[in-house]
């Protein structure tokens, strides 16, 4: 099917009756609304009858509009249409929100749409990286380097640090040296290198090197903060690196001064235990390793060692390497349960074998070994330990249900039927994986 192509001036209230004229012949079994269908992926192929056995709704009928004029979704569609129909003073607020926002799709669609975007404003060359332009501001009056200004009523180092561009944008590279270049100017007039976004996260105000390195991902921009003077040592952007298993920022830091031992402000969570509850990867648990870093601190909040977050989720690989710089393998946490116990409860059992074969006592509470039976789904060892005594309605806690989210997340159906028999409540809400 060919892509129909828009109007000069689309209309959305149009479109939308057009959607629900296309599920009103659809419904009456009309060959060809039925037909048309057939253009989503989840009913590409199927028969007309088929189709016409189904229950058909309006968003499906949006979705058929939406891919008939080339675009993936309903909203896609909508936003195209809202944006066409903006003044160029509106187009360029919209630019400064979306490229902000974490929206370098939309902002990538204004700048196409609206190429005077480029010239429009002080605001728009700040996350475009326009240099000259910059300079020649700053030049006729130092002060706008550290005044309130456009639609955010932010300083400008805020909008170069929080500016989240399109990596498919053709001119990514020279934005980013233009904004580390403008970083560099606006330093020089006085602005701070410690500056922080005015509004907060978990209680948390987070500094501009923050988001040079999360938001603009622009390690020149990081580089010119920390070189200011940029606090490294700020405990914020460290650890939210690690999470990322951005090894890069974290040895641009480490190179300005940033200690091995940052703790996370809201619960002075050790670097390393952060890398190993929070990182995608083992990249940055690795690196910490490496660099130094300790191998057994314990999380003030819980009582956790890093070795307790290893069994909870990780491998044999990240134990031994734990394990060969010192860390304790039956530390108890605040709740009395070891690494092992840990492992047990959340299903990682290679982690427990490996464990039980250093040693370690295995002894688990009754309710404790039939999660864990559960998170095996062994389902005959687990009705035999019902039988024996705990009571689910009453031993379940909170730290049980690790094992139910954990199944869920990785769809094993085996183990989810196990523990649902055995008295978990499938609407207990997700509130504390991992305490």
């Amino acid at each position: 099917m060919s892509r129909k192509q828009l109007p000069a001036h689309p209309s959305i209230d149009q479109l939308k009756i057009q959607s629900k004229e296309l599920l009103r012949d659809a419904r009456k079994g009309h060959h060809d609304a039925l037909m048309r269908f057939t253009i989503l992926p989840s009913l590409a192929g199927r028969t007309i009858s088929s189709v016409q056995a189904g229950a058909l709704g309006l968003h499906d009928a949006q979705s058929v509009i939406a891919r008939e004029y080339g675009f993936a979704s309903w909203s896609a569609l909508r936003d195209h249409i809202d944006e066409h129909a903006l003044s160029l003073a509106a187009a360029v607020d919209a630019f400064v929100h979306a490229s902000t926002s974490g929206r370098a799709d939309k902002a990538e669609r204004l700048l196409t749409q609206f190429p005077a975007i480029r010239s429009a404003s002080f605001e728009t060359a700040l996350l475009l990286g326009d240099v000259q332009r910059i300079r020649a501001e700053l030049v006729g009056d130092a002060s706008r380097a550290v005044t309130a200004t456009g639609p955010r009523s932010w300083e400008p180092l805020l909008y170069i640090c929080h500016c989240s561009a399109s990596n498919e944008a053709s001119d990514i590279t020279a934005r980013r040296a233009g904004q580390a270049q403008i970083a560099e100017l606006l330093l020089a007039n006085g602005a701070d290198p410690n500056l922080r976004f005015p509004w907060e996260h978990h209680g948390v105000r987070r500094p501009v090197l923050w988001g040079a390195t999360r938001e603009s991902r622009n390690p020149a921009l990081a580089h010119v903060l920390l070189r200011a003077g940029a606090v490294a040592d700020d405990g914020i952007t460290w650890t939210l690196a690690i999470g990322a298993g951005d090894v890069a920022t974290l040895q641009l830091m480490r190179a300005h001064g940033a200690s091995l031992e940052q703790t996370w402000p809201t619960d002075n969570s050790p670097a390393l235990y952060a890398a190993l509850s929070w990182a995608g990867s083992t990249s940055a648990i690795f690196w910490l390793l490496a660099q130094g870093a300790d191998a057994d601190p314990v999380c003030a909040n819980n009582g956790e060692s890093p070795m307790h977050a290893v069994a909870r989720s990780w491998g044999v690989d990240v134990a031994i390497a734990l394990a060969s710089r010192g860390a304790d393998l039956e530390r108890a946490r605040d709740d009395g349960r070891s690494p092992y116990a840990v492992a047990m409860l959340a299903g990682n059992h290679t982690v427990a074998e490996w464990l039980a074969l250093r040693g370690v006592k295995t002894s688990l509470s009754e309710i404790d070994a039939l999660v864990s039976a559960c998170s095996a789904g062994d389902a005959e060892t687990a009705r035999a330990l019902l039988h024996r005594g705990p009571s689910t309605t009453r031993d379940l806690r909170h730290e049980h249900y690790d094992a139910l989210y954990r199944a869920a997340e990785r769809d094993d159906t085996k183990v989810l039927e196990c523990l649902l028999s055995c008295g978990f409540d499938i609407n207990h809400p997700d509130s504390s994986i991992g305490k």
